[in-house]
């Protein structure tokens, strides 16, 4: 069996933009590892916000080490601070 990860990002998509936050995340994942398309930090930080807003600890993480890190967002131990401890 053979994977089409570009379709399976296109599906992914598709979900997040209907508003699963799990979704959301994934695709964020995918954004930020170049999984079926290009990566796009930037994009990914986008989309674990949003999840991260719905309560998802995973995207609440990752967008902590984002801010930490100053990838995707602006570096700032004050957000990143924020977001490890609502994680």
């Amino acid at each position: 069996m053979t994977r089409d990860v570009a379709a399976a990002r296109q599906w992914t998509r598709r979900a997040a933009d209907a508003g699963h936050r799990r979704a959301m995340h994934n695709l964020g994942v995918m954004y930020a590892t170049g999984a079926g398309g290009e990566e796009n930090i930037e994009e990914a930080a986008n989309w674990f916000e949003e999840a991260a807003l719905r309560g998802l600890t995973d995207s609440q993480y990752n967008l902590a080490i984002l801010f930490q890190q100053g990838r995707g967002r602006p570096q700032s131990a004050a957000d990143a601070y924020a977001w490890f401890s609502i994680a």
